[in-house]
Parts: C-alpha cells; sequence; structure tokens
C-alpha cells in the first residue's frame, strides 16, 4: 500500500509493476493521476468526480464512479473477444472443410464434389447467419473464472489450428466418402451423389457451429444447447433452405441438385455429426488439461 504519493512517485510505481511482468491498470481522478493513467496498459477515470484532462487521457472511463464496473466491462470485453474467437473459427473451420473436399477429391481422381454455385451458396447464406449468431452468444459460465488472457496472445495459436485444420478435415472426410460411396453405386448416381456431398457439407458446417458456441472447456449439453435462440435461428434456416434446395424443381435447376430419399437424409444427418464429436472431443480433453 502506497499512501501521500506524488504523480512521479505514480508513475514510478506503474513502471516497476510492468518491468515486472504485470499488465497494470491505473485508476485516477485528478491532474496528477494522467502521467499514470498514460503509463499504465489500461488508464482508468472516474466519470463523475474526474477531471477532463483524466478522461481524456484514459482507456476506459466509470461513469458511475463504481469500482465494480470494472470487473463488468472486463466482463463483457471477455465476453466479445470469445466470441469473435468462436466465430473466425467457425469460418476459418469451413472453408478449410470446403477446400480440402475439392483437392482431395481432384488428388484422387474425382469429380469436384461441389458445383460453384453450391460453393458460393454455402459462403453467402449457409455460413453467414451461424458466424454472426455466434458474435452473440451468451456469456459462458467460467468466463470470469479464467486467468488473464496473455496481452501478445495470437488469437489462432498452434493448438487451436490443429483443431481447426483436424475439425475442416473430418467435414472433407465425411463428404468425400458419401461422395465416393455413392459414385460407386454407378454412373447413374453421380447427380446424387454431388448433391449427397453438398449437403453432407451445408448440414455438418451448421451442427459444427452448434459446437462451436458455449463453454470451451465443457459439452455443449452441460453449457445448455438453447442458450442462443439466435445461432438455432439460423441452424433452422440452413436446414430449410437446403431441403428446398433439394427438393424444390425450380431451385434443383438452379443448384444441379436432385431429391433425396428418408434413407439417403437419414445418412447425411448422421455423418454430419462427426466434426461435432471432433469439437465435444476437443473440449473434454481442454477441460482434463485444465
Amino acid at each position: 500500500v502506497f499512501a501521500r504519493v506524488n504523480p512521479e512517485h505514480k508513475l514510478r510505481i506503474v513502471r516497476a509493476l510492468q518491468d515486472n511482468g504485470g499488465v497494470v491498470a491505473m485508476t485516477g481522478d485528478g491532474v496528477n493521476d494522467a502521467p499514470a493513467i498514460i503509463r499504465a496498459d489500461i488508464g482508468i477515470a472516474m466519470g463523475l468526480t474526474g477531471t477532463e484532462v483524466t478522461k481524456d487521457v484514459s482507456d476506459m472511463v466509470i461513469m458511475d464512479d463504481n469500482f465494480a464496473s470494472i470487473e463488468r466491462a472486463v466482463e463483457e470485453g471477455r465476453v466479445i473477444y470469445e466470441n469473435i474467437l468462436k466465430s473466425a473459427r467457425f469460418l476459418i473451420t469451413c472453408n478449410l472443410g470446403e477446400l480440402a473436399a475439392i483437392t482431395l477429391a481432384l488428388l484422387a481422381g474425382l469429380a469436384s464434389p461441389l458445383a460453384p454455385i453450391q460453393i458460393l451458396w454455402m459462403n453467402i447464406v449457409t455460413d453467414s447467419p451461424p458466424a454472426l449468431a455466434l458474435a452473440m452468444d451468451p456469456m459462458d459460465p467460467d468466463t470470469m473464472k479464467r486467468p488473464p488472457r496473455r496481452p501478445k496472445q495470437q488469437i489462432l495459436t498452434w493448438q487451436s489450428s490443429t483443431e481447426l485444420i483436424l475439425t475442416g478435415l473430418v467435414i472433407a472426410l465425411v463428404t468425400l466418402g458419401v461422395f465416393a460411396g455413392y459414385l460407386a453405386g454407378g454412373p447413374g448416381l453421380a447427380a446424387k451423389a454431388g448433391t449427397m456431398a453438398f449437403s453432407v457439407i451445408v448440414i455438418s458446417q451448421l451442427f459444427t457451429a452448434l459446437a462451436f458456441s458455449g463453454s470451451r472447456e465443457r459439452s455443449l449439453i452441460s453449457t445448455g444447447m438453447f442458450r442462443n435462440p439466435w445461432l438455432w435461428a439460423a441452424v433452422g434456416f440452413g436446414l430449410a433452405t437446403q431441403f428446398l434446395i433439394t427438393e424444390f424443381g425450380l431451385l434443383r435447376a438452379v443448384f444441379g441438385t436432385v431429391p433425396l430419399g428418408v434413407v439417403d437424409w437419414g445418412v447425411v444427418m448422421l455423418v454430419a455429426l462427426a466434426p461435432v464429436v471432433v469439437v465435444e472431443g476437443v473440449k473434454v480433453g481442454r477441460g482434463w488439461r485444465g
């Protein structure tokens, strides 16, 4: 505890804490606090009693002069960061899955399982609504229990990148597996094979969005599957439009699809759960590691 310190001493205290590897937040209300507030990693000014100089040089202004508001601001900041990360991870995984599916199919001597119009549809309609919905995910109950994130830590680490690549590869492999399996039935099933591959990759991405919501360490079931109604609306919209694309005559002509039977849809739904198993398994492993 430091008492009756002058502006120079406050600045030296902030520097000493930073030199020892600390991330320093400095609160103040007077002009004499301004140098230390500027030097601190996070400068915080009092909104009611603080001077205009202090407010101008601060990163955060507490409008009610209540220190509990700092905790709420940290909480909100963590939620925003986590949701941005969820959206980014989802989009990267989906695009990796699409790219890997096409690349592996060509390397195996098969035709591309996806038509250009189908890829465009996925990127605009199927991927975007779930990504936006993930940005509105409710706060994870464990948000404030985690230690602070390192300031220089990148959004994507080697570990998280490996997880995304693995999930993307699983999406690609189940898509190719269904595509090749139906192609093996004969030349007459080429159109159906393409429709199946298109449906599998779309629905697996929608299911992956559900898996990415909630906690990083706990399963979707334990955190609550219906916490984010926006995400369920986006997934429902994707499922409905995919069904129309394969079953409605005019849309079939546009997207080059054919109708699917009940068994076919059962296969699609079953294999589309594969990336969810991977994401949930990674959550469990991360929880064990602490």
